[in-house]
């Protein structure tokens, strides 16, 4: 029997086939509007996070681009032109000043600054110069190796540079009813002290010919540090094309060769005398390096140790040498490490020699009068020498060849080394430190014609006829590579070829106390040994080494001038250079090293000089310890 169908359901059963789709295209609709939006927006994300990339790349650039001119500028540096286009300290905003370092970089990264602009592509770039940082604390003494230097060494240490991104939405727009989204990136920068080991440093940010070798020696580094020489000196002749030979193939950690660093010079092309091994390199343009010394603090005055006569006057040290209460005082052979063998016949600084013994011994304290030597050996117990006086007798003028910035009328010496004079080391206790520091400087107030320095004639260093002094002053004569260490140190770098026995001038710096060092590894160290005053910005008041004997030198030299500090203050915030050199001007401090053929001056240790010239036949052989830290101003990023 066939069951009839109600009319009814019948009729709904045909309404609903004719719906039959209805609901797919309407399922399709929302989820095409759905995934349309979802593209839409990960179009306008994806965008996003390519603008922020973008922004943060450029305000890296810009930061560190900014706080590089900041160090050359607290450096004393003369940028070139146009020059960095901002004053530390003075923030400002690229749309009105779009020539400033940070705003050019941020600029070449696609981020002109010129302001932002309602519901249009646009941006802005702004340069502060914060006070401080979370991320950076003050520098203590035995703190942290990157730290926050003082305001007389960086007065302006951070640099932030904001950059706002403002681009238009398209997708998102719909739906937020923004046109345009914001990204904001920022940067912070900061010059920070650092201990790393340094290189000689040649100090003139702006004169020629700092770094000057002439005639058939040179100069040769081993060991140390991958850059071996660094030249601050912006001038395109800092290292003349025509300078002597100067030997870094021994340099670097592995001694297969070490770099020069240049911000100036000659160019991307080295002078041909220039040997870097196989692994050193000739780096230009090199970023200045500041002054590894800038903290050292400068000696108190002393009381001067009572002098040759009758009597001791008041306010003189009676009690400083061993032997006699007087300084210098007459000792004879094997007497407190004499060497000279030589009862000589000369009657010096009151003493007559034939019956005082072979060798004059001086103490630490304050020398008011040069000390002269000549035709003498004198032997210095440790401590810290504190020399005043000046002759103008006894020398030539040093002079930078061809320079125009280092050029005196007339010279003066504090400490004159003449004829057949032999400088050594006593074997006395002294103040303990294990070695002499001389301190050259001035009691009247800082101007020219009040300040002398170091000078070694050519025929010091180097005795002839009856006179005999020991090597080293020891029987049987010791190494050299065994006196230059100090108790319980390391020995000097086996690559500095150093003679079996020494017969020259010796001068080893204190291994502790306050002009002391220790190495990396907590080892004593020689630390100054030779150190002008940073207010010496007298042209006739500097060093010169002209010796035809040989010379060791364990420690460090320190001839830096920073005209606008006391020499009695900490800091290294000088005053600008000029070239030629003008009252008040900084970095005007020069080291004149030459001798004859076949001599050779060797260094364990460091030089920091404003300007160094060597000529003749002599050779300057120095051995770095990359195991010595001294804190230099660094540019970093620190968010």
């Amino acid at each position: 029997m066939q069951l009839k169908i109600p009319t009814w359901k019948r009729q709904v059963r045909e309404r609903r086939r004719g719906e039959k789709g209805q609901v797919t295209v309407f399922v399709l609709l929302v989820l095409g509007i759905f995934l349309l939006g979802f593209i839409g927006f990960a179009v306008d994300m994806t965008n996003v996070w390519f603008h922020r990339q973008a922004a943060q790349a450029a305000t890296d650039a810009a930061c560190q681009a900014g706080i590089m001119d900041v160090l050359e500028i607290d450096q004393g540096t003369t940028l070139p032109a146009p020059g960095p286009g901002f004053t530390p300290g003075t923030a400002f905003d690229c749309s009105g000043l779009a020539a400033a370092t940070p705003c050019w970089y941020a600029s070449k990264n696609g981020y002109t600054g010129t302001g932002l602009v309602a519901n249009t592509d646009s941006n802005d770039v702004a340069v502060s110069f914060p006070s401080s940082n979370p991320a950076l604390s003050a520098c203590t003494p035995g703190g942290a190796k990157n730290c926050l230097p003082p305001a007389t060494v960086a007065p302006f240490p951070f640099l932030q540079v904001d950059l706002t991104d403002r681009f238009r939405l398209t997708f998102a727009s719909l739906i937020s009813g923004q046109k345009t989204m914001d990204v904001k990136a920022k940067s912070v920068c900061a010059l920070v002290l650092a201990e790393v080991p340094v290189p000689i440093i040649i100090m003139n940010p702006v004169c020629p010919w700092t770094l000057n070798s002439n005639g058939a020696g040179g100069i040769s580094v081993v060991g140390g540090p991958v850059l071996s020489i660094e030249v601050n000196s912006s001038s395109t002749t800092a290292v003349p094309s025509s300078t002597g030979t100067i030997d870094l193939s021994l340099g670097g950690p592995s001694h297969t060769g070490s770099d020069l660093g240049v911000l100036g010079g000659v160019g991307p092309a080295p002078p041909g005398s220039f040997l870097p091994g196989t692994t050193g390199a000739w780096v230009y343009p090199h970023l200045p390096i500041s002054d590894p010394f800038y903290n050292l603090p400068v000696p108190p005055l002393p009381l001067a140790p009572c002098p040759v006569g009758p009597s001791c006057p008041a306010g003189t040290d009676t009690n400083t040498l061993l032997k006699c209460a007087r300084s210098p005082c007459p000792v004879a052979f094997n007497d407190q490490g004499c060497p000279d063998h030589t009862q000589a016949t000369s009657t010096y600084y009151g003493i007559t020699t034939a019956t005082a013994g072979g060798c004059l011994e001086f103490a630490p304290g304050l020398y008011t009068s040069p000390i002269v030597l000549k035709d003498i050996t004198a032997i210095f117990d440790p401590g810290v020498y504190y020399v005043t006086g000046t002759t103008t007798t006894g020398g030539n003028c040093p002079n930078m060849p061809s320079s125009g910035c280092f050029k005196p009328s007339s010279c003066r010496f504090s400490m004159v080394l003449d004829s057949k004079s032999i400088v050594r080391p006593s074997t006395a206790t002294g103040d303990g430190s294990g070695g002499a520091m001389f301190y050259f400087t001035s009691t009247a107030s800082p101007a020219a014609g009040t300040y002398g320095s170091v000078f070694a004639g050519s025929s010091s260093g180097k005795v002839g006829g009856s006179r005999t002094v020991n090597d080293f002053g020891v029987t049987p004569p010791g190494s050299a590579s065994a006196l230059a260490t100090c108790a319980g140190g390391a020995s000097p770098d086996p690559q500095l070829i150093l003679p079996a026995t020494f017969s020259g001038n010796v001068f080893l710096a204190p291994c502790t106390g306050t002009y002391g060092q220790t190495d990396s590894n907590g080892l004593p160290a020689r630390g100054m040994a030779l150190w002008d005053d940073r207010d010496n910005a007298d042209l006739g008041g500097q060093p010169s080494m002209q010796g035809g004997g040989q010379m060791l030198l364990g420690g460090a030299m320190y001839f830096h001038n920073c005209a606008s500090k006391d020499g009695r203050s900490l800091g290294t915030n000088c005053s600008p250079a000029t070239n030629p050199p003008t009252a008040g001007s900084g970095y005007q401090a020069f080291f004149q090293m030459q001798g004859s053929s076949g001599s050779t001056s060797y260094i364990i240790g460091y030089l920091i000089t404003d300007a160094l010239a060597t000529g003749g036949g002599a050779t300057f052989a120095m051995s770095i310890n990359k195991n010595l830290l001294y804190p230099i101003l660094k540019a970093t990023m620190i968010q």
